[in-house]
């Protein structure tokens, strides 16, 4: 610990210091009147100063309020060293910036447990201050990371009028970019391609993934090739990027152009559900895979399975993020 110790009295210097020594403080530093304090301060950056009221020219209640502003808001502990005894001036010593005193005749004890004591202080504070900046720093990342997420879903996700229309849909991730995707195309044959995923993780890491998949889907789709190609062409060039903690579950699917026909690979995502206009039943489809990402090619098996729909049946399609929803009792949906 750095002290600076700031008496007229070379005397009352002289025996500070050697107390200090005696406790095992060598990093010690003297001034013998405010102005020099000030002009010390600036240089050595003092971790506690030990300072006289009483001074020719600046007194130390001049100099405290000095010293603290030298500190740029770090916590610079000042114990007053003072043979005043009435209650307004110790008072007045707390209130110019002290944060504690000790009166003379000096008691060692007392005066190296006091310095203990709000060396402990300023090192917290330190800590906390640090913790600060981090937290400040990582939140300055997090912006710079929305930034990119937006930009990438403003080029990468899009879907026209026509496709958006044909869709009741919701993504809203919660604080960032969650993982969620949710793209269309038409088919060259008159009808509608669909894909919702969710990708593992969250934040800029998911959004990169975002981008080869929309590409290779958009341009699979134009070209009209069949649910289980896309499937297996997606999952060959994911298990190429993704490290191996990532994967990407997703429910790929083709309608046909009279809209009643949904031909379907379902890999890692919650349960599908089908609600029957004609009597409100619920059929369910559970996932037939695994995520697309984890297995190598000869291993993917790229089997579909067709919805037949009745014009005014629901198909319902959701990650898990729905699933995970709660109530105010805390209950998951």
């Amino acid at each position: 610990m750095r002290i600076l110790i700031v008496d007229d009295e070379p005397i009352n210097r002289l025996l500070i210091r050697n107390m200090l020594e005696k406790e095992g403080y060598n990093d010690c530093h003297e001034a013998q009147d405010g102005a020099q304090a000030l002009f010390m301060a600036q240089q050595i950056e003092p971790d506690l100063v030990l300072l006289d009221v009483v001074m020719p020219g600046l007194s130390g209640l001049d100099v405290a309020p000095e010293l603290k502003a030298q500190s740029n808001n770090n916590y610079l502990p000042i114990i007053f060293i003072t043979s005043l005894e009435d209650r307004e001036s110790l008072v007045r010593c707390l209130e110019v910036g002290g944060d504690d005193f000790v009166a003379k005749p000096f008691d060692r004890l007392v005066l190296a447990a006091k310095i203990r004591v709000h060396g402990r202080i300023r090192s917290l504070t330190q800590c906390i201050e640090d913790q600060n900046l981090a937290l400040l720093q990582h939140q300055q990342v997090m912006a710079q990371e929305h930034d990119i997420v937006e930009h990438i879903f403003k080029n990468a996700v899009r879907h026209t009028p026509e496709m958006a229309a044909r869709f009741d849909y919701k993504l809203t991730p919660v604080a960032q970019f969650n993982g969620d995707v949710f793209l269309t195309e038409r088919s060259p044959a008159g009808g509608v391609y669909y894909l919702i995923g969710d990708f593992t993780g969250h934040g800029l890491a998911s959004a990169i993934g975002v981008l080869p998949v929309a590409r290779a889907f958009h341009i699979m789709a134009i070209k009209g090739l069949g649910v289980a190609e896309i499937a297996r062409t997606l999952n060959t060039t994911l298990l190429q990027l993704l490290p191996g903690s990532m994967f990407f579950a997703a429910i790929i699917g083709e309608i046909d152009i009279n809209g009643c026909h949904h031909h379907i690979w379902h890999g890692g995502m919650p349960q599908l559900m089908l609600k029957r206009t004609s009597d409100g039943s619920v059929e369910t489809y559970c996932p037939a895979h695994m995520a697309l990402g984890i297995l190598e090619p000869e291993e993917f098996e790229s089997d579909c399975y067709t919805l037949n729909c009745q014009p005014g049946d629901e198909v319902l399609l959701y990650t898990d993020g729905l699933i995970e929803i709660c109530n105010s009792k805390g209950q998951m949906l």
